[in-house]
């Protein structure tokens, strides 16, 4: 928290393309809903963990790609990413409250990734702002996670995280959310996402490219199979002056 203050023009930040999110497995029918899903995200209040829990080093999330990417827009997820706990709550009792989602909403994460803060302060919210208990499930370590979604067991949602493998839209939405998708690990399949990505991996422009993808990412915003939560475009880099 004292960085800043303690190193002055030594202390830099730079873009960096990290991406966490919490994904909503297709398999468990009690994230069926879209009201549902749409509630959760609108009780997380991702300004206060932000500034709470990572002291303003990491930045709220509301799109589906980094802002380091070319054809990045800025809170594509609209609405479902806002922060407004009463409407939140009229969705959640709308869609059955919770009874529906079994009493109970899970948070998965990973304990080798340091997740448990994250993870406790969004809870609370969701206790507080939809009044339904909210507990973190903690797995010892990713790769553990990983192999019980492959296996389609229930974890509850979970959190993910995506770094690029090279800066492009697409990187985010190919592997992420196409049918299929090598890190596609909620099972979100939508046929016209699938056929917008695919059109801008044909593209005879970037331009084109971009305008397919971004058309692709809008529906994201309307199934909402994630929530957005954070970006970390801020690695911290020491530089040692003389």
């Amino acid at each position: 928290g004292n960085v800043k203050a303690d190193l002055g023009a030594r202390f830099l930040q730079s873009p960096a393309s990290s991406f966490q999110f919490l994904a909503f497995p297709t398999f468990d029918r009690k994230y069926s809903k879209l009201e549902i899903r749409r509630a959760i995200s609108m009780a997380i209040d991702r300004d206060e963990i932000t500034k709470t829990i990572f002291l303003n080093s990491q930045t709220p999330a509301r799109s589906f790609v980094s802002p380091v990417v070319p054809g990045y827009g800025e809170n594509t997820c609209g609405e479902a990413c806002a922060f407004n706990p009463v409407e939140a709550r009229a969705l959640f009792e709308k869609a059955g409250g919770a009874a529906a989602v079994g009493g109970r909403i899970e948070f998965a994460y990973n304990v080798d990734g340091g997740h448990k803060p994250s993870i406790d302060a969004a809870c609370n919210q969701i206790k507080k702002n939809l009044g339904v208990d909210c507990v973190g499930n903690p797995q010892p370590k990713f790769a553990e996670l990983l192999t019980k979604l492959t296996n389609k067991q229930s974890v509850g949602v979970f959190r993910m995280g995506w770094i690029f493998d090279y800066p492009a839209m697409e990187n985010y939405l190919g592997p992420l959310y196409k049918t299929g998708g090598s890190s596609n690990y909620y099972g979100y399949s939508n046929p016209e996402f699938d056929r917008l990505v695919s059109m801008g991996d044909r593209a005879s422009t970037p331009e084109d490219a971009t305008r397919l993808y971004q058309q692709a990412e809008d529906l994201l915003a309307r199934d909402l199979p994630v929530l957005p939560l954070r970006y970390d475009p801020s690695l911290p880099e020491i530089v040692m002056r003389g």
